[in-house]
């Protein structure tokens, strides 16, 4: 009966542990190159939609233009970032690591060696991802 009842108490440590990082987080996205064509955002093969243009990145505590950028919410992870544009070519694509525990965050962002960019602010649950080419 010991070894049960310490079986799960382990369990329910693991449970809640793992529920502190696997925390969502608002995600924004734009780009700061204008284009012609429109270009499509996608987040694991899943079409989030129109990648806006901004002259500038909005910060997380911007309000007014963070309803310009393109939201998501996305949950702690390794998440695959695509760009495409409308033939559905892949322009742009990135690994996005995102964990979370608490007031801790940290995000990493890794291309795949072309001209593209990424360019991450991060605040208070928010993140600002920028695309530039």
């Amino acid at each position: 009966m010991r070894k049960f009842l310490t079986l799960i108490i382990t369990a329910i440590t693991f449970s809640s542990c793992s529920d502190e990082f696997n925390q969502s987080m608002d995600v924004f996205f734009c780009t700061t190159t204008p284009s012609r064509d429109q270009r499509y955002l996608f987040v694991d093969k899943e079409n989030i939609g129109i990648l806006p243009y901004a002259e500038m990145a909005p910060g997380c505590e911007e309000l007014p233009s963070k309803k310009q950028a393109l939201y998501s919410n996305i949950r702690s992870g390794k998440h695959t970032i695509e760009v495409k544009d409308s033939i559905g070519k892949i322009l742009y694509s990135s690994r996005l690591k995102i964990s979370r525990r608490t007031n801790l965050t940290n995000i990493s962002a890794s291309t795949n060696g072309t001209r593209w960019s990424t360019k991450i602010k991060s605040r208070d649950g928010c993140i600002v991802v920028e695309i530039v080419h």
